[in-house]
């Protein structure tokens, strides 16, 4: 708002920006965002419900793979054919923009599930298994691979075998392991599959459930749990089988990758069972919630740290705020004592940041850059009130990170006529005058550096066979909303700014720049290192949080304690880059505009050493291969220089506004 105030934003230019974003984005938001407890799927009795298959994620490993790039059963083609399939999910997934980017592309298995029927033990199929594809497998077992499936949209957990104390919930872990290892070495695949569906009649109508369901009833899935086995099987060529007691199984043990000699080949046995179970207490809206509440324990250090970081941002902006109004309430009340005793024709003896009221609106150096810059941080500021707020309207679904990441490029491509915008016009208040080079830098730079890093990581991805790695078409689509779309939107913006009226300082510029005298070491990186620490301290609470569901596969769903924190982080953010301002101009250094960024530039790295620590200390993810490495520290860095260009682009416009406002107040002879 200290932005579109200072830039001059009519509320009609704001209204049709606003009617703008509402009428292009909010339908890719619907299309995008399964909406939870909004869209249920009502199925009959003996209705086919298709088991979906996502991808191949690992805690040690963050290469995910397709599910179809290890030797699983086949689908059959009438499977494909049947019209009755609910494909509903497929359709909606593969569509999605994110969805391609992150790896999710859902593919129906071979499972047979069916509404209300349970099915005892069933050979899913018998096959042949070359000697490179057990090579595959047994190295996907030994990296702790995870199957993620999906059944109506709700992915399938695995319990754990014990329940959380005083609550009786169960502890959820998302997906199953494809295998385990002995003690010895040895690895043994989880062949057998136990699915174990819950569901619940809805509150219809009579009239409304013989409209729909003029056979009978109507059911809803609400839960879907699996427990994964190893044995072999006795008669692998019938289609039933018999699930052996648990402890006297044998287990299905697969050969050591040593002993695989070319050519050599082996018979695989998959199986599953099916039960379902009515569950009356669970209802759709809140089916997601027993694996969002899982781990309680967490849950409760999550709401403690939450409560730290808001009581220590409270009183953080507080004694900031307390310290320099009354720092200024002083300067100015000698300031105006001294102004009431002079003589009329005495000339006011000016001292502290007064005496730079002709140089502290002095045009930076690179002003085309930092125009470019402030420009950036706004969309990235933009960006995160959007996802914020889509969050908190319930838009967002547990399980569509693909739908979330679809809205953050749809919405910096629509904000970027705003930054043109405001780039240009920034940039002509500095005295530029060539519009269409900061609206190119606007447009072009930081998009360079994302794609950049996208690229590298993408043709890493590809050459290791990854799921991960975009199609070309998704690449191509990539380019086309970027130069197609978002680089001629920046230049629209830049060009209605350079045809409006330059913006003009309170106070005039010197022709000749003041010396600046030598600045005591304190006011130098020392300054910066503890208030670079303040807007941390805010985020680090919550950041282990956000980093567990990037790396290591948790849902993140506090959007409302997000929301506050994010606000306590602007605030503070705003007033320490204000108290470094008003520092600095009072050792007559009036060099703020790019010292402004200097606050989140150091409060980025050490948001960079909280992520090295997390890495070291996180579990296993140290375990993973070089390119699991390149891939943390490859987006670390990317979002580090967001978050510095976010938090420093409200720095700057707090900064800008509080000099507007001390130097109005004074009077310059």
């Amino acid at each position: 708002m200290i932005a579109m105030g200072w830039i001059g934003f009519s509320p009609g230019i704001l209204w049709s920006v606003c009617c703008l974003l509402s009428i292009v984005v909010l339908p890719q938001w619907v299309m995008g965002f399964y909406l939870p407890g909004l869209t249920p799927v009502d199925y009959e009795a003996m209705a086919n419900i298709d088991v979906v298959a996502y991808q191949l994620t690992s805690n040690t490993n963050k290469v995910p793979y397709d599910y179809w790039s290890l030797p699983f059963c086949p689908v059959s083609e009438n499977r494909l054919r049947d019209p009755r399939s609910s494909s509903r999910s497929v359709a909606h997934s593969t569509g999605l923009l994110g969805a391609a980017l992150i790896g999710e592309r859902p593919r129906i298995t071979g499972y047979e599930i069916r509404m209300k029927t349970n099915q005892t033990c069933r050979i899913s199929c018998t096959r042949e298994v070359s000697g490179d594809d057990m090579k595959v497998l047994i190295k996907r077992i030994q990296q702790r691979y995870r199957v993620k499936l999906a059944l109506d949209e709700l992915p399938v957990v695995q319990v754990l075998g014990r329940l959380e104390k005083g609550t009786g919930r169960k502890v959820l872990i998302i997906g199953y392991p494809l295998g385990f290892l002995s003690s010895k070495g040895d690895v043994f695949l989880y062949n057998h599959l136990k699915f174990t569906v819950y569901y619940h009649r809805p509150l219809l109508s009579a009239s409304e459930e013989f409209v729909l369901s003029p056979s009978g009833s109507l059911f809803r899935v609400v839960g879907f749990e699996v427990v994964p086995q190893s044995f072999e099987h006795d008669s692998p060529d019938k289609e039933s089988c018999q699930v052996p007691t648990s402890g006297r199984e044998k287990l299905l043990r697969l050969p050591d990758t040593k002993s695989i000699k070319a050519g050599s080949s082996f018979r695989l046995t998959f199986s599953y069972e099916v039960e379902f179970i009515e569950n009356e207490d669970m209802q759709w809206a809140t089916r997601w919630d027993p694996l969002i509440s899982s781990f309680s324990d967490r849950r409760q250090v999550h709401w403690f740290a939450m409560a730290n970081a808001v009581v220590l941002g409270l009183f953080m902006t507080g004694v900031i705020g307390l310290i320099l109004l009354r720092t200024l309430y002083k300067d100015f009340s000698k300031y105006y004592a001294d102004l009431e005793d002079r003589d009329d024709d005495e000339s006011l003896d000016h001292f502290g940041w007064k005496v730079l009221t002709g140089d502290v609106f002095r045009a930076p150096p690179a002003p085309t850059l930092l125009a470019v810059t402030a420009s950036t941080g706004t969309q990235i500021v933009l960006l995160s009130l959007i996802a914020l707020a889509s969050a908190m309207l319930g838009l967002v679904s547990p399980g569509s990170r693909g739908g979330v990441l679809t809205g953050m490029l749809l919405s910096w491509v629509l904000t970027s006529g705003l930054a043109g915008y405001l780039a240009t016009h920034l940039y002509r208040s500095f005295g530029g005058n060539n519009w269409k080079k900061v609206t190119t830098g606007t447009a072009l730079l930081f998009p360079s550096l994302c794609f950049s890093i996208f690229s590298m990581m993408n043709i890493l991805l590809w050459t290791m066979g990854s799921i991960g790695a975009a199609p070309i078409v998704t690449v191509l689509v990539l380019l086309v909303l970027w130069l197609g779309v978002s680089v001629p939107l920046a230049f629209v913006g830049g060009f209605l700014a350079q045809s409006r009226k330059v913006y003009h300082f309170p106070v005039r510029t010197n022709a000749i720049p003041r010396q600046i005298p030598i600045q005591p070491a304190f006011l130098g990186l020392p300054l910066y290192i503890v208030a670079g620490a303040l807007p941390f301290g805010i985020t680090c609470t919550e950041l282990i949080y956000i980093l567990n569901s990037m790396w290591l596969n948790e849902y993140y769903v506090v959007f409302g304690l997000l929301t506050f924190v994010a606000f306590l982080l602007a605030i503070i953010s705003a007033e320490t880059c204000v108290v470094v301002a008003y520092v600095k101009l009072l050792s007559e250094d009036y060099r703020w505009w790019w010292q402004s960024f200097g606050v989140s530039l150091v409060s980025s790295l050490y948001l960079v050493g909280y992520c090295v620590v997390y890495l070291f200390t996180a579990g296993d993810l140290v375990q993973g291969n070089l390119a699991s490495l390149l891939i943390f520290f490859s987006y670390t860095v990317l979002l580090s220089w967001m978050y510095a260009l976010g938090v420093g682009t409200i720095g700057f416009f707090a900064t800008l506004w509080f000099l507007r406002k001390i130097y109005s107040a004074i009077r310059v002879d």
